[in-house]
């Protein structure tokens, strides 16, 4: 995952495996081997070019056997620990992401 502006931070929740380290800017997320059931991403906004206007991610992700997206989440917040918003289902498999920023 990587931007053109800003910053992004990201990390993946492994089936029956935990979560991985955060990631940011374009590293490589998944080892290869276990499914992935979760994510949690956050946007930091490069002011400078965009005139001062925040934007946060906005994400949604689909189970493998679903033709429908979860809810969306804004932005997971780590500065309380463990991050406030996660997209997926432990224990549930994902197979799309949608991600677009959006204005705060």
């Amino acid at each position: 995952m990587n931007v053109s502006s800003g910053s992004v931070q990201y990390r993946v929740h492994y089936l029956n495996k935990g979560w991985s380290k955060k990631y940011s800017n374009g590293q490589w997320v998944g080892n290869g081997v276990n499914s992935l059931d979760a994510i949690q991403i956050y946007y930091t906004t490069d002011t400078t070019k965009t005139g001062g206007v925040y934007y946060e991610a906005v994400y949604s992700v689909k189970p493998y056997d679903n033709n429908k997206y979860y809810s969306e989440i804004h932005d997971t917040n780590w500065e309380s620990g463990d991050g406030n918003q996660t997209a997926g289902w432990f224990g549930k498999p994902f197979t799309e992401i949608k991600i677009r920023l959006s204005k705060c």
